[in-house]
């Protein structure tokens, strides 16, 4: 994913602050992961890489957790840097035959449209007269 502001690419785009992800998830998604090793991944080229910058919080009785994120990027599901994402089979960015899991597209979708908003709410606040 990648940033833009009035159309024009903003390359690595880090947020002022941390942005809040919400994930829920179901017990079949996660039947071979601990719900409590699950993470937020992202793949710096060489290897997944957590992509909190700040603590998880987990409710596992309801299959759901929330991260903070810095920055945009392709995220996956994982229950560790070292195991398969959750909901599906994935290869690193830039692979052959590369193919991500619904889990991740959804996470995408969400950062998009929390980007979105929040983009458009600092927009309101600045240009919004005395």
């Amino acid at each position: 994913m990648e940033a833009y502001r009035n159309g024009v690419l903003v390359p690595g785009y880090v947020f002022a602050k941390p942005l809040t992800v919400t994930i829920h998830y179901s017990d079949e998604d996660v039947a071979e992961v601990s719900e409590d090793a699950l993470g937020l991944y992202y793949w710096d080229g060489a290897a997944w890489v957590d992509a909190a910058c700040g603590p998880y919080d987990r409710h596992t009785d309801a299959n759901w957790l929330s991260v903070p994120v810095c920055h945009l990027t392709e995220f996956a599901l994982l229950g560790s840097s070292s195991t398969l994402p959750v909901g599906g089979v994935t290869e690193p960015p830039g692979v052959a035959g590369m193919t991500w899991p619904w889990v991740a597209l959804g996470v995408a979708l969400i950062i998009v449209v929390v980007t979105i908003v929040a983009l458009g709410k600092r927009r309101r606040r600045c240009t919004a007269g005395p």
